[in-house]
């Protein structure tokens, strides 16, 4: 009988704590609020893209995709298209403070890049799910105290009827960001 007492109180238990997760890829367990995990210095570690964009111009439509990656391994970020590839020397880093502020700093070769934005969560404060920055939604996929990934898929069109113009274009983002060890 205390046996069964016993397995159905730790059964209790995780159950308790797998729910309070707000992501699937989560900690099973933190001691410190999402507020606290996402705030603080971030390093890009991975990034994957992949941009497929249409066009049309006078009845004729061209088809055109591109497949980006990052490793923060070789800091060289590279773009295959279907015919061409890309490479720059790449960084990128952030600053989140808890008052909603964030600062992007970014090098691309030889040219260096400092950004300020606002940030929030999208869907209230108990959810915290997603989050809005760099002026687009993405969703929280994991949020450790060492580790953030980012998801967005983002979709733009464009029509000119005067010029026979219309463009059509999807972005699938990933970002992988890993909590700067000298914070």
């Amino acid at each position: 009988m205390t046996k069964s007492i016993l397995s159905l109180l730790v059964l209790v238990f995780i159950t308790g704590i797998t729910s309070c997760r707000k992501s699937e890829n989560d900690p099973l367990l933190s001691l410190k609020t999402r507020n606290s995990r996402i705030t603080g210095y971030w390093k890009l570690a991975e990034m994957e893209l992949t941009y497929t964009y249409s066009y049309t111009y006078d009845t004729t439509t061209y088809e055109h995709n591109e497949y980006g990656s990052y490793d923060i391994n070789d800091g060289v970020y590279t773009i295959e298209t279907e015919d061409s590839t890309y490479t720059w020397d790449y960084t990128y880093e952030m600053e989140i403070t808890k008052e909603g502020a964030i600062t992007i700093f970014r090098k691309v070769d030889d040219l260096t890049q400092e950004f300020k934005d606002d940030w929030w969560w999208i869907d209230g404060t108990k959810k915290k799910t997603g989050i809005v920055m760099w002026g687009g939604i993405y969703r929280i996929d994991r949020l450790s105290n060492k580790e953030l990934v980012l998801v967005g898929d983002f979709y733009n069109q464009s029509i000119d009827p005067q010029n026979n113009y219309q463009s059509d274009g999807t972005y699938n983002y990933k970002f992988s960001f890993e909590k700067d060890k000298d914070e």
